[in-house]
């Protein structure tokens, strides 16, 4: 307990003998009330030193203990002083102050009582009435009854009596309720507990003490001061703050401990009464009225426990469903996450199969959801994803499903799908919905959709049918965005095609017919009738012995399905660097591709520089044309195309687009050029500007194809070079 409580503990042992000395051998009352007050006073003090060391936060419960001492003090002054004159028939003044002294108590204890039960406080309050009225029953029989039976028809003496114990049975009831729905008590609480205890202690000579020898009244009168020592006790240890403060983890429910209380507390009526019958005692009424209102007691608590049940039930439940939701939906947008949207796609499906329906899904991408989110922030794509699920949830009918994948990939799942058209209707709407304007962050902003469309027949399975409608988008995204496209027999035999060459690179490396067409990249017009590229753009098809001949797209995604990216690198940069050394010094530089799993590779630069080595070209021959949002959302491929730079090789950055790269982002590319889809471009005065702030930083701006009709005055105006789309071109050998 520290020093203080230490010093406490000795000034209370000290009283105490110095009160069984005065009151024992010396037979003095008066002046054993001297070593009790003194006592008493350094208790009172003790408590508020307690009070302001600590400083709870609720700090009125101890302040009304603290004043119960103060007024028992006085009390105890009272008592002796009337001891010292011979008067101290019961009842006194000093019997005045001391029930007064029992209501700052009791208070101080209920709040206490409160803060450590601070919710369920109404069945607590139940279960603290059964427990009072069965200790008031005991305290009856066996103490109140007696009394007034000997004391005649003094009525003050009966009234006192009782205030005295029905005050003791609500402490001990209050008592009752703190150990029953606590499930840890601090050592401040069991200070508190052994103070009520001998409270009780020091309250019994009321009864037993006319029947008492004179040390045994003595000492139980300790009970008085002790309590007084074990309450400033409670108060100067650190747990108070604890005991008075803290929301104390309650017990839930009827704990084994509360209804072991309970139960006592209800048998004591029955048990009284087998007693009296055993004794051959005259039945009290007072135990029927007390098995009566336990009775109710009992019964009103049995409602609040079912009642109680069924809430925690209807909890759970709505916990269950809770946890059940943020489990199957996404938390942005509500909509049925992925592992929600295929269980619903395979449920689907089988019911397909057994009415012998269709079940249709569509691949939603979002085309330019990118650039909202670079231009305006997170919040503004957010508000776009809640808003394109929104419009997506109503776009469905009563039994299909939308769902989103993660991203900005959304799916919807049809069913009972009867015609092909239907379900391309249903896809064109979305993406005529999807196009109008959104207000994002109090931004308005416009995106689209390239939605995939798949429909299954009677041996689709869920992984299958994704797939097939994520094939259809990337078609729709590569055929000019804004658009559907079904996967059907061309596209399944294409992705087929495909997959056997996915089979034939892993089993075999290099493979024969690799071909490395180059595409001249022109200046605008006006220039030469025949001018002379500036570049050329390579792409790497495969010309098959067995199957269809893969062109660049169909072979890249074989490749990285492989894990032949490096090795497809390399052939590029090798081939690419033989035809030009073949084709003479006039020959212009090379843009060969590679894919950016290779490029964010921990080789790259060193097959770069090997493949420029072995051919004896110099770095500025050679730039390497890679995927640019790959690249600049990895450290890596970042770190390894500032090395290709620093060494003189050049970087071409393709995917980018004019809205979707912020300003701020193009003076840590690492590039020597921008190429921009020709599809994807702004308008004229977002391009004139992306175009002189890249020119500014020291990079090229390039077309992928010709410019629309409507850009195309801006593109010459710019100066802009252009890919033109060719294939098949090899660069010819020197005369």
């Amino acid at each position: 307990m520290g020093w203080n409580g230490r010093t406490l503990a000795v000034l209370g042992a000290l009283g105490a003998v110095a009160f069984v000395v005065l009151a024992g051998p010396v037979g003095s009352i008066a002046w054993s009330g001297v070593p009790y007050g003194v006592v008493g006073v350094f208790c009172c003090v003790a408590t508020v030193v307690g009070i302001r060391r600590h400083r709870p936060r609720h700090a009125a419960a101890w302040w009304w203990v603290a004043a119960s001492h103060a007024v028992w003090s006085l009390a105890d002054t009272a008592y002796y002083v009337l001891a010292a004159f011979g008067d101290t028939t019961f009842p006194t003044v000093a019997d005045a102050l001391y029930v007064l002294g029992y209501v700052p108590l009791l208070v101080g204890v209920a709040l206490l009582v409160r803060r450590a039960r601070p919710n369920g406080q109404l069945g607590g309050l139940v279960d603290g009435a059964v427990v009072a009225t069965g200790l008031g029953l005991l305290g009856w029989v066996l103490f109140v009854g007696p009394v007034v039976a000997g004391r005649g028809d003094d009525a003050l003496s009966h009234l006192v009596g009782g205030v005295y114990l029905g005050s003791d049975v609500v402490l001990v009831a209050l008592a009752a309720h703190l150990v029953a729905s606590s499930v840890r008590l601090s050592r401040s609480a069991w200070l508190a507990l052994a103070a009520i205890a001998l409270l009780l202690v020091g309250d019994s000579t009321y009864v037993w003490g006319a029947v008492l020898p004179g040390w045994a009244f003595t000492a139980l009168s300790l009970g008085w001061l002790l309590s007084n020592v074990a309450w400033s006790a409670a108060a100067l240890h650190p747990s108070m703050a604890d005991l008075s403060d803290r929301e104390a983890p309650a017990a839930s429910g009827m704990t084994p401990r509360r209804t072991g209380v309970l139960l006592v507390a209800v048998l004591l009526a029955p048990a009284t009464l087998a007693v009296m019958q055993l004794l051959d005692l005259e039945a009290d009424y007072a135990v029927a009225l007390a098995s009566a209102v336990m009775s109710v007691f009992v019964v009103l608590r049995m409602g609040m426990a079912l009642r109680a049940a069924a809430a925690s039930l209807l909890a759970r439940e709505e916990m269950r469903r809770a946890l059940e939701h943020q489990a199957t939906h996404d938390p942005l947008t509500g909509l049925a996450n992925r592992a929600a949207s295929t269980e619903h796609l395979a449920r689907a499906l089988a019911a397909a199969r057994a009415g012998r329906a269709h079940v249709a899904l569509l691949f939603v991408d979002l085309d330019g959801f990118k650039g909202v989110n670079d231009a305006h922030g997170h919040r503004a794509g957010d508000d776009v994803l809640r808003e394109v699920a929104h419009r997506l949830a109503a776009a469905v009918r009563d039994g299909d499903v939308a769902g989103r994948l993660g991203g900005d990939e959304f799916v919807l799942v049809l069913t009972d799908v009867r015609d092909v058209e239907d379900v391309l209707a249903v896809a064109q709407r979305v993406v005529q919905g999807v196009a109008e304007p959104i207000v994002a962050d109090g931004h308005l902003v416009t995106v689209g959709a390239s939605i995939g469309a798949a429909v299954s027949d009677t041996a689709s399975e869920p992984a299958a049918l994704i797939h097939e409608a994520d094939t259809a988008a990337y078609r729709a995204k590569a055929r000019g965005r804004g658009r559907v496209e079904l996967y059907d027999h061309a596209l399944r035999a294409a992705d087929a095609e495909v997959t056997a060459a996915e089979a034939e690179l892993r089993a075999a490396w290099p493979v024969e017919g690799l071909v490395l067409d180059l595409s001249p990249v022109l200046p605008p017009p006006p220039a030469a009738p025949w001018p002379a590229p500036v570049a050329l753009a390579g792409q790497v098809r495969w010309q098959r012995r067995s199957g269809r001949d893969l062109e660049h797209a169909a072979l890249v995604a074989a490749a990285e399905r492989a894990g032949r990216t490096g090795d497809l690198g390399r052939w590029g940069l090798h081939e690419a660097l033989r035809q030009q050394r073949a084709a003479g010094p006039s020959a212009p530089p090379v843009w060969v591709p590679l894919l950016a799993a290779h490029v964010a590779g921990t080789h790259v630069v060193d097959d770069v520089a090997e493949a420029v080595s072995a051919h004896g070209a110099a770095g500025g021959a050679l730039a390497v044309r890679t995927c640019g949002p790959s690249a600049l959302a990895t450290p890596a491929s970042l770190a390894h195309l500032r090395e290709l730079r620093s060494a003189g090789v050049g970087v071409v950055l393709e995917g980018l687009t004019a809205q979707g790269t912020a300003l701020g982002e193009l003076h840590a590319v690492p590039a020597t050029a921008l190429l921009l889809r020709s599809g994807d471009l702004p308008e004229e005065s977002l391009l004139v500007l992306f175009t002189r702030s890249a020119r500014a930083l020291g990079l090229d701006v390039v077309l992928d194809g010709p410019p629309r009709a409507e850009v195309a005055p801006a593109v010459q105006a710019l100066g802009l070079p252009v890919v033109q789309q060719t294939s098949g071109v090899r660069l010819p050998a020197p005369r």
